[in-house]
């Protein structure tokens, strides 16, 4: 019996093979992924063999590092598999039991973790540890779980329609947080063979092809991620003084529009000194408030090493000290409030937007990104704010609120267009 609960002993009659069922499919997405996760727990189970024998600080750290990282891409996989995957087999009929035994299974596969973690962290603080033993017990682990899935779960996921298959997988997708797809790419990129990571990638820009993907991955990867050095030295001017009104920081960036110094873009935009509406994404410059010094916009200052706020996003160029939960969406391409994908919000693929997980089952799609807010009619894309949804189904902005005497603009205007319609244009049925 397998550990999913279906025997995988027994004769089967001309199974396809795995690359045969998911070579175009969404499930290769899923499927590389396994790859890069079973090659990359091969490195460092040859990277704990070697620190074993001579164990250098810096290398330690650095492996302490990249399992970090893995933890964060496994746990986001496990959490799909979890809140997405084995329900929706449930629901079909499928096996009732998977998502027991597979929630079992990572609880086993999550104290496995904690305790290889817990050996590199002993080994960091000098301990006489050996990792080897840990890693490669962790390695059988959680291959033997992937090849479960890859055997039992994906031929049922096959069978799926393709666009109910894209949905599913869309899902997953739209779960995971900036920097766990930033983690998970950057894995596949480092162990797949080129044509296999340029086929993940083109599957991922597929399913989120209504998105701002693209746009993410182009802005994230495009560059190699280099940080500008200083471009000169501190200036002799004052630090600045005074938190932004709506962003809680003291930085000021400088805007490209005039070179103004300012605190964000609607302070900016605010103060109308300036004709152009600032373009937030175009900001490279700064003073930082501790020291006054100019220098390329970064998360800390170059000279005093002193962080810009507590939340920065490089995308977005926002700066944020409220100490509101905020996160950047890499399909929205830009920053939210919340806790962040996978955690309290999900993108939809279908409509583009980021939706509260309470209501990813039942939200109401907007086919038109730029759809507006029911109560104060500004567009929802573009806004920092959450979007929840009134009782007939529309959208609105979180901090929106319906008032006795206010009306659903969206139903409003349907109801005028009904009424002006000539009669025999109605439709049958209406009361």
């Amino acid at each position: 019996m397998g550990s999913l609960g279906v025997p995988i002993s027994q004769p089967r009659k001309k199974p396809r093979k795995r690359s045969e069922i998911v070579a175009s499919s969404p499930l290769v997405e899923i499927t590389l992924l396994h790859r890069a996760m079973r090659l990359e727990l091969e490195a460092m189970c040859e990277v704990a063999e070697r620190l074993d024998r001579s164990s250098e600080a810096g290398e330690v750290a650095a492996l302490e590092r990249r399992f970090k990282d893995f933890d964060l891409v496994f746990a986001s996989h496990s959490s799909a598999e979890d809140d997405f995957i084995f329900p929706t087999l449930a629901s079909r009929g499928t096996s009732p039991s998977f998502p027991a035994q597979a929630a079992q299974e990572h609880e086993e596969e999550v104290a496995l973790l904690r305790s290889v973690e817990d050996a590199i962290r002993r080994k960091v603080e000098g301990g006489a540890v050996t990792l080897a033993p840990t890693f490669r017990v962790l390695k059988e682990k959680l291959s033997e779980h992937m090849l479960q899935e890859e055997e039992v779960v994906f031929p049922l996921l096959a069978s799926f329609p393709s666009a109910e298959l894209a949905n599913l997988v869309g899902l997953v997708m739209g779960s995971r947080p900036s920097e766990v797809l930033e983690a998970t790419i950057r894995m596949e990129v480092t162990h797949l063979d080129k044509d296999h990571a340029r086929h993940v990638l083109a599957t991922m820009c597929d399913v989120a092809r209504k998105t701002n993907f693209r746009s993410w991955l182009d802005a994230k990867f495009g560059n190699g991620f280099a940080k500008a050095p200083p471009a000169r030295s501190p200036s002799s001017s004052p630090p600045a003084a005074g938190q932004c009104p709506y962003y809680g920081h003291a930085t000021r960036i400088v805007a490209p529009c005039c070179g103004a110094l300012v605190c964000c873009k609607r302070c900016h935009d605010a103060e109308r000194q300036c004709p152009a509406k600032m373009d937030a994404r175009r900001v490279t410059a700064m003073r930082c408030a501790a020291c006054g010094a100019d220098q390329p916009l970064a998360e800390t200052c170059a000279y005093c090493a002193t962080k810009v706020a507590t939340y920065f996003c490089d995308l977005c160029k926002l700066l944020d000290s409220t100490n509101t939960p905020t996160f950047h969406c890499p399909f929205c391409m830009c920053c939210r409030r919340g806790n962040g994908l996978g955690v309290d919000y999900v993108h939809c693929m279908a409509c583009n937007h980021c939706v509260s997980i309470e209501h990813i089952s039942s939200h109401f799609c907007q086919a038109d990104t730029a759809t507006t807010c029911a109560i104060c009619r500004r567009t929802l894309f573009a806004s920092f704010e959450h979007v929840d949804l009134l009782p007939c189904g529309h959208p609105k902005h979180g901090d929106c609120y319906l008032q006795p005497h206010v009306a659903c603009a969206h139903c409003a205007a349907a109801a005028a267009a009904a009424a002006a319609a000539p009669v025999d244009s109605q439709p049958s049925g209406v009361l």
